[in-house]
């Protein structure tokens, strides 16, 4: 279990540094990075206010009086939801929560990034490839706008301790390629991480067009 938390921490570790290199060599952002995790707790970055704590988004991007924040995710697949026949991606239903409260004490706005690194699994009955790239979307939209939501879990049902919210592709924005990111060479102290990971995403993979999807610039 603790290896496993590990390689995910390191993973998404590897992963917010790609997108903090993104935003910075591609989008001219300065980044204020808030992602230090606590291996012993498992606790991500919090913003204290006299009202209580609440999990805070991974960083805090800024240029020229544009202030914004930024929750980055990394994962492996989209899942293939079949009720709806949509490719799907989502968080934790208590952290979106604590998001939408962090937007609104702030009054920045705050966007959720999830970078997705594989179009092939092993699930034989997946209509594989599924997208790939960095996907992102305004939390105010995707609070109005989701695929479905998940239910705790419980007696082999649910997902999650809290439950979990998914959104789907055509919601949420394709606004760079999987290449143009792994592209950014995360440095410093993610740099000899980073190498290993984007060698273990194959050529083959990063080069396939995410379907018919449309890049969009939201940032």
């Amino acid at each position: 279990m603790k290896n496993e938390f590990n390689h995910k921490l390191n993973e998404g570790f590897i992963g917010e540094g790609l997108i903090s290199k993104w935003l910075q060599k591609s989008r001219n952002y300065n980044v204020l990075p808030a992602y230090e995790k606590d291996i012993c707790s498992g606790k991500g970055p919090r913003l204290f206010t006299g009202e209580g704590d609440f999990i805070s988004p991974d960083m805090l991007v800024f240029k020229s009086g544009d202030i914004r924040w930024v929750e980055a995710k990394t994962k492996s697949l989209f899942s293939w939801h079949r009720i709806s026949e949509e490719w799907v991606t989502g968080i934790d239903i208590r952290h979106f929560h604590h998001y939408l409260r962090v937007k609104s004490i702030s009054e920045f706005p705050l966007y959720i990034m999830f970078l997705h690194t594989k179009s092939r699994g092993d699930k034989r009955l997946e209509p594989y490839p599924c997208p790939t790239g960095l996907f992102c979307n305004e939390i105010d939209y995707l609070r109005s706008n989701f695929n479905h939501k998940s239910e705790p879990y419980s007696n082999g049902n649910g997902w999650g301790k809290t439950g979990m919210v998914y959104w789907n592709t055509k919601q949420l924005k394709l606004i760079a390629p999987l290449v143009e990111v792994l592209g950014v060479r995360a440095g410093s102290i993610i740099d000899e991480l980073s190498v290993n990971y984007t060698q273990s995403v194959s050529q083959e993979l990063i080069k396939i067009t995410p379907g018919n999807l449309e890049q969009v610039e939201l940032f």
